[in-house]
């Protein structure tokens, strides 16, 4: 499990954590990819691990935690893990209403593409450590090539570590965060978002087809 990383030869070291929420068919309006910066990767971690050894003990059985999962945490683990961020950066798509024909694929990679742009474009780090959730529809190795070899991170050392958000405490904690700018636009409801509204970057994507 990643937990914090150090830095090398001295120079700036930035982590990216990476999800999305909505879905890619039409249960929900809107679909949200999302990357965090962190300034304190190992206590944006820690922070995760005592909510989620908290929500385990009280289920019985070891669990994931997540916005929509254990939404009982929503305003304390965001009031603690607020500090530990950077900056926030979200591609929102809002999709066409009964759209069946879009190409689901094509629309997470292109997503991914367009966050990779904007979080590359916003920091200067020499060393960039994206842990990324696994998609269902991106392969691995498919996440990686979009992500390392994006262009705009000329000079710099970027590595792309797709992750299950099970083992991983950064990916749980982020859900939080992500999971607040898509319920923003889904449920027009800015309470969480506006908690770090200041630090976030949101790029709109409306679909017309």
């Amino acid at each position: 499990m990643i937990v914090s990383f150090d830095k090398k030869n001295g120079k700036k070291r930035v982590i990216v954590t990476v999800d999305e929420t909505g879905d890619l068919g039409n249960k929900s309006r809107y679909f949200v990819y999302g990357a965090t910066t962190l300034q304190d990767a190992e206590q944006f971690a820690n922070i995760a691990k005592k909510y989620i050894d908290a929500h385990s003990a009280l289920m019985r059985v070891p669990t994931e935690i997540g916005f929509s999962k254990a939404s009982m945490y929503r305003d304390n683990i965001l009031d603690e893990l607020i500090p530990n961020v950077g900056r926030v950066y979200a591609v929102v798509i809002k999709k066409p209403l009964f759209n069946t024909t879009f190409r689901r694929k094509q629309l997470a990679k292109d997503s991914l593409s367009l966050l990779t742009d904007m979080v590359a474009i916003g920091n200067d780090s020499y060393y960039v450590d994206f842990i990324v959730d696994e998609s269902s529809v991106i392969k691995n190795e498919t996440l990686k090539k979009i992500v390392e070899s994006n262009s705009l991170f000329e000079g710099s050392v970027v590595d792309c570590t797709p992750t299950n958000s099970k083992d991983s405490y950064e990916l749980q904690a982020n859900d939080y965060i992500i999971g607040s700018i898509g319920h923003s636009f889904e449920a027009n409801d800015n309470r969480y978002l506006r908690k770090f509204r200041n630090k976030t970057k949101i790029k709109r994507v409306n679909l017309r087809k």
